[in-house]
């Protein structure tokens, strides 16, 4: 077992405690395999995965979103659903995802409410620990909120430092890269 085989996870009992907002979430498609790591209090996602087979595909990519919504291990959510077009199309069968603030919400402006940590201290060494097995490492946070800037900053430098490649499906006015939900599904990786 690898250390992103998270196939014997469940969710905890306790996310139903914390409401991430939003509730748009479909069921997995047939066929289609999921994942997810939460921590025990539910409000943060620190690794979801998808996949098509019997076991996590060796082959697979990473990507690093923005922050956490509703997916989880049996539901997708539409920015994973988009995710999942881009990975079939670039010929994976799996997906790692993780993102630069691990805080489940589905509204930027949530992640700056009083008591709201946007990225636990266990979320980069996990992009770190993740990356490390991923064919390729696509960066796709779109424009970060203020909250989450310095992590996204910290992300790219930590995994720039390790020499790990970047790719992204092009960037923003202000450099960062796009976010796959308003792309079209023919949108080319680029180096980031």
């Amino acid at each position: 077992m690898t250390a992103f085989d998270f196939g014997l996870f469940d969710l905890p009992t306790k996310l139903d405690t914390h409401d991430p907002g939003g509730k748009v979430k479909t069921a997995l498609p047939p066929g289609l395999r999921g994942d997810a790591v939460f921590s025990e209090c539910g409000r943060y996602r620190r690794v979801l995965r998808r996949w098509i087979g019997d076991v996590f595909p060796a082959r697979h990519w990473l990507l690093i979103g923005m922050n956490p919504s509703t997916a989880d291990a049996t539901a997708n959510d539409p920015t994973v659903t988009r995710e999942w077009g881009f990975t079939v199309r670039e010929g994976y069968t799996g997906f790692v995802k993780c993102n630069v603030g691990d805080y489940r919400a589905t509204a930027p402006a949530h992640l700056s409410k009083p008591g709201v940590v946007a990225c636990s201290p266990d979320n980069l060494p996990t992009i770190l620990q993740a990356a490390e097995s991923a064919e390729r490492v696509v960066v796709c946070f779109g424009k970060v909120p203020r909250p989450l800037v310095s992590a996204a900053r910290e992300t790219v430098e930590a995994l720039r430092q390790r020499g790990i490649d970047l790719w992204c499906f092009g960037n923003n006015k202000d450099g960062s890269p796009k976010h796959p939900l308003y792309l079209g599904g023919k949108t080319s990786l680029v180096r980031f």
